[in-house]
């Protein structure tokens, strides 16, 4: 079993058991995001746009840090799980932005091989010219 593990984290092979968790984890994502969104939303609407982050009340930087936290938390999930499963590895982290991964990589291209080109076209991380192919 163990064995089995290794060599699927080595050649970057998927089972269904990681289909069903990056669709999971991608649910719970949109969640996490939409729920620290919408506090955010709501706090722009109290105190204004600009500095709204300077003029919220302790309980409201505490509430807001933590849905940051979980939805961070869950997102660092996704990226741990497309780097162990896809053939691209690695490539990803400095291929594409962490929020694009996060929210609109699809299963397919996620584990789609190297010698083929993604459905999608990616979009540029900070700093580069062009995003992962």
């Amino acid at each position: 079993m163990k064995r089995r593990h290794l060599l699927r984290r080595r050649h970057g092979h998927s089972l269904a058991s990681d289909k069903t968790r990056w669709d999971k984890l991608h649910a719970d994502y949109a969640k996490a995001y939409q729920a620290s969104r919408d506090n955010e939303i709501a706090l722009r609407v109290k105190y204004g746009d600009g500095n709204w982050r300077m003029w919220c009340s302790r309980g409201e930087k505490t509430r807001t840090e933590k849905l940051e936290a979980r939805r961070d938390k869950i997102g660092d999930k996704i990226v741990d799980l497309l780097v162990r499963i896809s053939p691209r590895g690695e490539a990803w982290l400095s291929g594409a932005p962490a929020f694009w991964i996060r929210g609109d990589l699809t299963w397919e291209d996620a584990i789609r091989p190297k010698n083929e080109p993604l459905s999608v076209v990616v979009p540029a991380p900070w700093g580069a010219d062009r995003g992962l192919t």
